[in-house]
C-alpha cells in the first residue's frame, strides 16, 4: 500500500508540473501583448482577506505597484473565512478556481525570473501607509437584498436604519484555538482582554442611547452584563457570516482591542477606538477619525514602562508575548474607568469633527515618533491620523515619559 501510495505521490506531481508548465508557457508567450499576473488572496484570516485585499484595489486604481501596459490579475482563494467576504471580492476581482492557478502560482513562485507574473504586494501589506483609504469609497459593496436582510437584523432590536449602534470586539484566545487547534497560538496571548472590562463603558453607551452589539465568530464566554441595548451577538445564536460583515461595515464606530474582524469596519471606513492595543511601535496611525488607548507595560516588580523605556528597550516592535515574558514584562489591561472614559471621549470627537490635537496628545505623538525612528519602525507609518484618549493619558501622566 506504502508502495502504492508512493507512486500516486509520484504521478500527481508529474501531471501538476506538467500542467504548470503549460499554463506558465502560455503566459509567457502571451507577456508581450498582456501580462497576466496570479495572485493569492489571504483568505484564511479575515483581516488580511479584507484589508490586505482593500488596499490591493485602492493602489491599482492609483497605479501603485502595478506593471506597465496591459495587464490582467488572476486571483485565488485559500481557506476561506468569512464566505459573505468571498462573494462581495467576487464581484470586484477576478477570482478562479484555486485548481487552475495554484500549480501555476507554485512554479512561478519557485523562479525569480517568473515574479513578474505574480501580483505583487501592497506597500506595507494591511497598512495603509500611502494614505489612500481616506480618499477613496469602499471597495466591498453590499447588494440590495443584502442591504434589506442586514436592515431587516437590525430592526429585529429596534435599531432603525438611520440609527446609530455601536459594535465591541474584544479579541481571547478562543477563535484561533477552535479554527486552528492544531498551532500552539500561546505567543499571541498577550493581546487577548477580559471582555468584562467593558462593561462599565457598554452601560454608559446604553444610557447615552445606543445599541451596543458584542461581536466575534468564536468566543470563550458570554458577557454577563448583556441586556435590551447590549446584545451578545457573538453567543445569542444570531452569529453568521453575513451580519458579521454587515454590522460592521455600518456601525456608528466600533470598539476593538485590534484584532482581524476590526478589518471590517476599517475598510468601510467606519471611525474604530483601539483598546489595550499593543505593542505600541504598531499603532494603526493612518486611521482616520479613530482613536487609542494602550495596554500598561511592567516588569516582575511592578514598576512601569514610560515610553521612553519601552522603545529604548526595543519592546516597541515586540510581536511575541514569549520573548516579552522571558524579559520578565508583562502587559496591564486598561481598567473599566480607562474604557469608559475612552469611549466618552470617542464620542466627544466624531460628534465635534474636532483636529485639534492637545498638548498631551502632542507630547505623545513626538515621543512616539522618536521611539519608533529609533526602533526602526518607520515604515509601518505614513502620516499620522490617529487620536490618543485624552482621559487616559491625563490618568497616565507618568507613563508619559
Amino acid at each position: 500500500m506504502e508502495a502504492i501510495h508512493k507512486i500516486n505521490m509520484i504521478v500527481k506531481n508529474i501531471l501538476f508540473y506538467i500542467y504548470a508548465s503549460f499554463v506558465g508557457l502560455f503566459i509567457f508567450i502571451l507577456s508581450p501583448i498582456v501580462n497576466i499576473r496570479i495572485g493569492k488572496l489571504i483568505s484564511s484570516r479575515i483581516g488580511h482577506y479584507v484589508l490586505n485585499t482593500e488596499l490591493y484595489i485602492c493602489e491599482k486604481s492609483n497605479n501603485i505597484n502595478t506593471p506597465k501596459g496591459n495587464y490582467i490579475d488572476l486571483w485565488f482563494e485559500g481557506n476561506v473565512s468569512n464566505i459573505q467576504i468571498s462573494k462581495m471580492w467576487r464581484r470586484e476581482l477576478t477570482l478562479l478556481p484555486k485548481l487552475f492557478l495554484f500549480p501555476v502560482y507554485t512554479l512561478f513562485s519557485k523562479h525569480k525570473y517568473f515574479h513578474k507574473f505574480l501580483i505583487k504586494e501592497n506597500t506595507c501589506h494591511d497598512r495603509d501607509v500611502l494614505g489612500l483609504l481616506q480618499n477613496s469609497m469602499p471597495n466591498l459593496v453590499f447588494n440590495c437584498d443584502e442591504l434589506k436582510k442586514g436592515y431587516s437584523y437590525l430592526e429585529k432590536y429596534g435599531v432603525k436604519k438611520d440609527d446609530k449602534y455601536i459594535c465591541l470586539f474584544v479579541r481571547d484566545s478562543a477563535y484561533l484555538n477552535t479554527v486552528y487547534p492544531n498551532n500552539n497560538w500561546s505567543y499571541h496571548d498577550y493581546r487577548d482582554v477580559n471582555v468584562s472590562n467593558y462593561e462599565l463603558a457598554c452601560e454608559y453607551l446604553s444610557n447615552t442611547g445606543y445599541k451596543v452589539f458584542r461581536m466575534g465568530a468564536v468566543v470563550s464566554n458570554p458577557i454577563s452584563f448583556a441586556s435590551e441595548n447590549i446584545i451578545d451577538y457573538a453567543t445569542n445564536g444570531d452569529r453568521n457570516p453575513f451580519l458579521d460583515v454587515f454590522l460592521g461595515a455600518h456601525c456608528y464606530f466600533a470598539i476593538s482591542t485590534s484584532s482581524g474582524w476590526d478589518a471590517i469596519p476599517l475598510a468601510f471606513r467606519r471611525p474604530v477606538l483601539f483598546t489595550n492595543f499593543a505593542p505600541i511601535g504598531y499603532l494603526q496611525t493612518w486611521v482616520k477619525n479613530s482613536m487609542f488607548t494602550h495596554k500598561k507595560m511592567i516588569d516582575d516588580e511592578g514598576n512601569l514602562l514610560t515610553i521612553s523605556e519601552i522603545f529604548n528597550r526595543g519592546f516597541g516592535g515586540c510581536l511575541n508575548g514569549h520573548d516579552l515574558a522571558q524579559n520578565n514584562i508583562h502587559f496591564v489591561e486598561n481598567s473599566p474607568a480607562e474604557l469608559r472614559g475612552a469611549v466618552s471621549d470617542m464620542l466627544n470627537y466624531i460628534q465635534s469633527g474636532s483636529s485639534d490635537l492637545t498638548y498631551l496628545e502632542s507630547s505623545f505623538w513626538d515621543m512616539f515618533k522618536n521611539g519608533v525612528d529609533t526602533n526602526g519602525l518607520n515604515h509601518l507609518h505614513g502620516d499620522i491620523c490617529l487620536r490618543c484618549s485624552t482621559s487616559f493619558l491625563k490618568s497616565n501622566a507618568s507613563w508619559m515619559k
